[in-house]
């Protein structure tokens, strides 16, 4: 369970993140979640899948790094360092993912599967982290620079609007053939 009211704060964005996600995937038919609307272009299921491998990396990594950040005093809590989501949420400025994040091929039933693992993940990560100040863990993103522990956490919530972004512009193209 988490007593942290900035780790808090960042689950509930997290949620609101996964709900508008599922809505996006549901928005598409399932016969239609595997087809690419053109050949450079992911699917729904490779989108999922993408979103799985980084979220279990992420929780992989702040798993093994919470527990080198210091407790935070018994009376102390920690604000959750600023993110700024506009460049991660911004569309019109796209990223090449590295390979090791990639898709691999997965149907969009499995990735959906894997894509709740990651979640599980994240949320153990999460509660793991909690009474730590994870503002003095940090690692370098690709894209978006050096993150302390908090801002990680942001990103992965960022990191599924983008793509659920990416999923209702896929829906429109996909249902209009």
């Amino acid at each position: 369970m988490i007593q942290d009211p900035a780790l808090e704060e960042i689950q509930l964005d997290m949620l609101r993140a996964r709900a508008a996600l599922q809505a996006a995937v549901e928005a598409v038919p399932e016969s239609l979640r595997d087809t690419k609307p053109a050949p450079e272009r992911w699917s729904v299921a490779e989108i999922l899948e993408h979103i799985a491998i980084v979220n279990t990396r992420v929780a992989m990594m702040l798993t093994a790094l919470a527990p080198t950040a210091p407790m935070l005093a018994a009376a102390a809590t920690a604000s959750a360092t600023e993110f700024d989501f506009a460049l991660i949420r911004d569309r019109s400025t796209s990223f090449m993912a590295p390979e090791l994040v990639q898709p691999k091929g997965m149907g969009a039933a499995a990735a959906w599967l894997a894509l709740g693992q990651s979640w599980a993940a994240v949320d153990a990560a999460l509660v793991a982290s909690s009474g730590r100040d994870l503002t003095m863990i940090t690692r370098p993103h690709p894209a978006l620079g050096s993150l302390d522990g908090y801002q990680w956490f942001w990103a992965v919530g960022g990191h599924e609007d983008r793509h659920t972004a990416q999923i209702v512009e896929l829906a429109e193209i996909l249902t209009a053939n």
